[in-house]
């Protein structure tokens, strides 16, 4: 039986969010994968590559990770090349 839990709401920061955008923009793209009921992971997709995380991450935490991957991928692939 599946979960009727939804996932804890979560606002990025307006750093966050321009992470996101930017990623999104540039062919990163993050999302939430549901194996069985309460098993999570995140399938970050880079230019058509796929790979899940091997974590898995509860409902009270997933969205805040999903940024968190969003901020990294931003500053490694585009702060880290401004410099």
């Amino acid at each position: 039986m599946w979960s009727t839990k939804t996932l804890k709401n979560y606002d990025p920061t307006p750093e966050e969010y321009n992470a996101m955008a930017w990623c999104l923009k540039n062919g990163i793209h993050i999302y939430i994968h549901c194996d069985e009921p309460y098993v999570m992971h995140l399938i970050i997709r880079i230019n058509n590559k796929e790979n899940i995380s091997p974590k898995t991450y509860s409902y009270d935490e997933i969205l805040k990770q999903k940024y968190e991957f969003y901020k990294y991928y931003y500053d490694k692939y585009y702060v880290q090349k401004r410099k």
